[in-house]
């Protein structure tokens, strides 16, 4: 199938500044705004955003989180400050332990990632009340209005926060680059028209008065979202799934897997929506599409219970990209547990007047990194996109989205083609998109497309895309000094050594990737798989295997060396980029790399792991809990395996308790703590509505079953477990119970209530020096 666009007559228009969005920092140089990007230092700039509640996670693994989140390519941290959090008891704020929020900030600073602060006053977040403390919602005010009383106690929320970051502004070389003044205003409550815009000048003239002083502000601009032209910039977002729906029926396919200008998800918040989706009360084009809420996940609610893949959570940003985004930011990137309150648990629920009940604990969103700090798959799959944003970044964001006029704008149309074209000054990317959550897509056999652009015409090699895949590719792409004219791969990164600039792709399995390179500028090009032709000033190369790790070495006329190193899709996710002494690093494992200042730390939960360095050249040099052994070497790679000492803990259930649809284990729990140990993971199959866990009796954690394993990271608990008791209690789920799930239990009677197995994980932890 060959597709032709004809994007000859596409004209992109000059872009206008937008001034009132711009600050200098000592640090980070200037960020600036204009109609369709962000600006660092005048460069293009494509960050990638990841929201992490610091009220919700241990203070004392932070700094931790932190770096995984940095690892995964994370430039700029979100976070709600939530009132409830901090003034549950009127006039007496809390700012320290897991509300530590300058500490929280500073280690931001520490590591170099930005922050967003989002300051509320409502925050939603799944919180009681929307993050309003009782004593505040229970007042006989207007809540979010420019009601006297309200604009007094906002006033004095603000000034509390202000004390806690004041220093750490971009101004002052700090992180803090984005204040969000309220959520979803006008769309889940608060107010519309004038009077909404009325609010958000006010909010912000409070903050700014204070000192808050950024270079941006926003508020979140879906369904009726106010946004106030000169004062807040619009961020929209898109879930894979809605579990606030107010039924139990199956969804929709969800247009958040389509192409489209339309950029709004008018779904976000339709429990609490006053009023049916309306258009923008904003001028769409003089804004850029900017994303804060993209589902790193989803949360469950006791009424509707989605499982979210990996691949549900990378296409959607994908698909964003494809339609123009240049933010894309996640909700949540990392998920926490809900701190107990002084007076109450402070969840969501309908015993406080929202429409969805949540676990008291747990919220876990299914996110990149989870409750207990594991990264999960999707954390794999969203570092191919922030990897390619980190290093590629800069075309892409100056890149003007052209969608064609047959690219199919239905959900549920699983047969014509989605597919688009970002375009700058001289080169572009195909973007095709074949995934659809709730839908099974035709596969495309032999796509083919012709681009015909103002730049010159391109033709892309032939790709075969499966049934939930997707990629875009590169066409006219500068490589140093040379041209790639087209390939069916994607760009992963970059890798600058002292010997050779390399230049990572990833191919779709089962096809064969195909580079065509002008010959201008290139004196040699050489292969190991040897499929190699020359015609009409074009060298094409085929490498029939993305897994071998080998590389294509290019010397340009002027004596540049230059690599082109090919990865399979599963080498992709598994691929991480480290820098050390100005020279950088490519290594592809699975076991999980972080970068700290000195050195990388490496864990996972097997023994055994398998570690391929590029360049071959560097040697690891010391370890501190594992032994590593160098294997082999090819002209690409070195491999290095790591070995941890065997840790076999044990864990034994015994029911203890049965009692009217409630059934309490004892768990025992042994030998568990060795030095290479950095936490251990209760994994807990079970089936039935909800489990929680105790210890000695004081509730630690809970979950809702959704077809998931639970588990739970012991580490945290370590100063509790010495000589504790753990239970599980488990709740029957009944099979009339009104709830939907995407991967039901098994009900072999009318109810279900049990543990299914019990097991512990350790997770094995060492620092390796390079």
């Amino acid at each position: 199938m060959k597709k032709v666009i004809d994007m000859k007559s596409f004209q992109v228009r000059e872009l206008l500044p937008i001034p009132d969005f711009q600050g200098v920092s000592p640090k980070y140089g200037e960020v600036s705004v204009n109609e369709k990007y962000l600006l660092k230092n005048q460069k293009p700039w494509l960050p990638i955003m990841g929201e992490f509640h610091y009220s919700r996670y241990p203070e004392e693994f932070w700094e931790e989180s932190i770096l995984k989140m940095k690892a995964g390519g994370i430039d700029i941290i979100s976070t709600y400050v939530i009132w409830i959090h901090h003034e549950e008891l009127q006039g007496q704020f809390e700012w320290q332990g897991n509300k530590n929020l300058h500490k929280f900030i500073d280690l931001c600073k520490k590591h170099e990632v930005m922050v967003f602060l989002r300051i509320g006053p409502w925050s939603h977040g799944e919180c009681r009340n929307g993050g309003f403390p009782d004593w505040l919602q229970h007042m006989d005010i207007e809540l979010r209005s420019n009601d006297p009383t309200y604009i007094k106690f906002v006033e004095v929320l603000y000034s509390q926060i202000y004390d806690q970051v004041k220093g750490l502004f971009f101004k002052d070389g700090g992180p803090i680059v984005g204040i969000q003044l309220e959520n979803e205003y006008g769309h889940c409550g608060g107010l519309n028209g004038k009077e909404g815009k009325a609010h958000i000048r006010k909010l912000k003239e409070i903050a700014v008065k204070i000192g808050f002083e950024v270079p941006l502000y926003t508020t979140t601009g879906w369904g009726n979202g106010v946004v106030v032209e000169g004062e807040t910039l619009p961020v929209l977002g898109g879930y894979a799934d809605a579990p606030w729906t107010q039924n139990t029926k199956p969804l929709d396919p969800p247009k958040e897997y389509v192409i489209s200008h339309i950029l709004k998800d008018t779904t976000i918040g339709s429990d609490l929506m006053k009023e049916g989706p309306s258009e923008y009360d904003y001028d769409v084009s003089k804004y850029p599409y900017f994303t804060a809420e993209l589902g790193g996940g989803i949360q469950v609610t006791a009424h509707r219970r989605p499982l979210v893949s990996a691949a549900d959570v990378e296409a959607i940003a994908f698909t964003k990209l494809a339609s123009g985004a240049n933010l894309l930011g996640f909700y949540m990137y990392h998920g926490g547990t809900n701190p107990m309150g002084h007076l109450s648990t402070l969840q969501e629920s309908r015993a406080t007047g929202y429409l969805n009940d949540l676990p008291e604990f747990s919220y876990d969103f299914q996110a990149p990194i989870r409750e207990f700090g594991q990264i999960s798959d999707k954390y794999r799959y969203l570092k191919i996109l922030s990897m390619f944003a980190r290093d590629f970044g800069e075309g892409m964001a100056a890149a003007a989205c052209f969608i064609p006029e047959d690219t199919s704008n239905d959900a549920k149309d699983s047969n014509t083609l989605r597919y688009s074209v970002r375009l700058g000054e001289n080169a572009g990317y195909v973007f095709v998109n074949n995934y659809q959550r709730f839908a099974e897509m035709a596969c495309r056999q032999e796509l083919e497309f012709e681009i015909k652009s103002p730049v010159g015409k391109f033709e892309i090699p032939a790709v075969n895309l499966p049934d939930k895949s997707y990629i875009f590719m590169p066409f006219n792409m500068k490589l140093g000094n040379i041209r790639l004219i087209s390939a069916n791969v994607q760009p992963l990164c970059t890798i600058t050594s002292s010997v050779e600039k390399a230049y990572v792709f990833w191919g779709v399995p089962s096809n064969k990737a195909v580079y065509n390179l002008s010959a201008e500028n290139i004196a040699l090009v050489s292969y190991r798989g040897n499929k190699i032709s020359c015609e009409n000033n074009r060298y094409t190369i085929e490498i029939e295997n993305c897994d071998a790790k080998e590389g294509i070495d290019i010397t340009t006329a002027s004596g540049e060396k230059i690599t082109i190193i090919t990865l399979s899709r599963e080498n992709a996710e598994n691929a991480w980029k480290i820098k050390k002494d100005d020279k950088e690093y490519l290594i592809i494992s699975k076991s999980d790399v972080i970068q700290s200042e000195k050195d990388i730390t490496v864990s996972s939960r097997r023994c055994k792991n398998d570690m391929f360095i590029y360049p071959n050249t560097i040697k690891l040099k010391r370890t501190n809990g594992a032994d590593v052994k160098f294997i082999a070497k090819n002209d690409k790679f070195s491999r290095y395996e790591i070995t941890f000492e065997k840790v076999l803990p044990t864990v034994s259930a015994k029911l203890i308790e049965k009692d009217k649809g409630i059934k309490t284990y004892e768990l025992n729990v042994e030998k568990f703590i060795n030095d290479s140990v950095d936490d251990n993971f209760l994994l807990i199959n079970f089936d039935g509505d909800t489990a929680e866990l105790f210890i000695e009796n004081e509730k630690a954690a809970d979950w809702f079953y959704n077809g998931e394993t639970l588990e739970v990271g012991l580490k945290r608990y370590l100063g509790k477990l010495a000589n504790s008791k753990l239970k599980l209690v488990i709740h029957e789920l009944k099979g009339t119970d009104d709830i939907y799930f995407d991967v039901p239990p098994e009900f072999s009677e009318t109810s279900v209530c049990c543990i299914k197995n019990v097991d512990i994980v350790p997770e094995y932890k060492c620092t390796i020096e390079l």
